[in-house]
């Protein structure tokens, strides 16, 4: 009777069918080509908001949510793995989120042991270790932690992957196809950059609600995913949002990289020729129009200020190589600002840079926001 119930125990379809997620961490830089090959739908995964740390991007997945790093008072303490899976620095980290209202770290493996499942890490020896923070639960404990060689590891992420529901894994190459719904991001480089993912679900690109951009989806994501996938609901205080798989191939992915790790780049420029335009404006009124061209310099500043997010849009939608972006959106906006002062008689001269902007920030926003996320104005 024993050995008849154990049987069935084994054998039973809840038992059998309970799925296994696979976070999977591939070194620096994997082209999507390699998330494409293993099955994967590709795209792109913004790390972190207000500044950039790289054990904050793994805290940050731990917790499904974010806020800018400005918002912490304290500063991030090292975490790292300790012999038996405790987390070095996790009180401190933890003490630190307290400050920020909804901030749980651990939240993703806490939500699947209360579930009832397992989490484990498995690492490759010689690389840092940081990535563990996400095996982690809320008091900081990873119940399974293996650090091994890159030859033990294909053998060992499939072994782990059978016996407990997440599995967070380093790996030593591109991306591979797994018996588990796969999640891939690289492993965060030291200095801030769009990270290369993929998702199980092939035939598309990565979208969430969270940013509104196809092939572009948070690190807050992720959790909210792995959830789903393991049929788990996420938890209240996670902000993230469930990824999904979107029209799109991978070439757009690229050019939406492409696009957005030039904006940061691009916004001094066309702030400092906006500037520069608008003091040659003041000295050529000032020369030929005495305290009245000086007068409707300054107007000319204001309306020019206020016309800057429309052209910075209108950048977007154009997407002008180099130094252009500037011209556009620099020397634009202060034509703009010029003309309006000399056609429009104040106060009602304001009411039309503001109406435009508006008018066009709104139409965006109905569309789902594809270009403000991509012009130097940015996304916020």
């Amino acid at each position: 009777m024993v050995l008849a119930v154990a049987i069935l125990a084994l054998w039973a379809p809840g038992a059998a069918a309970a799925p296994r997620a696979v976070l999977l961490l591939p070194p620096f830089d994997p082209p999507l080509s390699a998330f494409e090959r293993a099955g994967l739908a590709p795209g792109a995964v913004s790390p972190s908001v207000g500044g950039y740390e790289r054990d904050q991007v793994f805290l940050d997945i731990s917790q499904g949510a974010r806020v800018s790093l400005r918002a912490y008072r304290a500063e991030l303490p090292q975490l790292r793995l300790e012999p038996g899976g405790a987390i070095e620095g996790w009180a401190q980290a933890v003490q630190r989120a307290r400050e920020v209202d909804g901030i749980e770290p651990g939240l993703l493996a806490t939500a699947i042991e209360r579930a009832g499942g397992r989490v484990a890490y498995l690492g490759i020896r010689g690389r840092d270790q940081s990535a563990a923070v996400v095996a982690a639960d809320r008091s900081g404990q990873v119940e399974r932690a293996e650090v091994v060689t890159a030859d033990r590891w294909g053998a060992r992420v499939k072994a782990l992957s059978r016996e407990f529901r997440l599995v967070v894994a380093q790996a030593p190459g591109p991306p591979v196809p797994l018996p588990a719904f796969v999640v891939a991001m690289q492993d965060p480089p030291r200095e801030r950059e769009l990270l290369r993912a993929g998702m199980s679900g092939g035939g598309g690109i990565l979208t969430s609600t969270t940013t509104r951009e196809p092939g572009l989806v948070a690190s807050t994501d992720i959790a909210p995913t792995l959830l789903a996938a393991l049929g788990i609901e996420a938890p209240e205080d996670m902000t993230g949002h469930e990824i999904e798989v979107g029209e799109g191939g991978a070439g757009e992915v690229d050019d939406l990289v492409e696009r957005l790790e030039v904006i940061a780049g691009r916004r001094t420029p066309a702030l400092v020729t906006a500037l520069g335009q608008w003091l040659l404006l003041f000295l050529a009124l000032s020369l030929t129009q005495g305290r009245v061209g000086r007068r409707a310099a300054v107007r000319t500043a204001l309306l020019s200020a206020m016309w800057l997010p429309l052209l910075a849009l209108v950048a977007a939608v154009l997407t002008p190589p180099g130094a252009w972006e500037a011209v556009v959106v620099g020397i634009g906006s202060v034509v703009l600002g010029y003309a309006t002062d000399r056609l429009a008689s104040w106060p009602r001269a304001p009411a039309i840079p503001a109406a435009a902007v508006l008018a066009a920030y709104t139409l965006d926003f109905a569309a789902g926001s594809p270009y403000s996320a991509l012009s130097i104005a940015g996304p916020n």
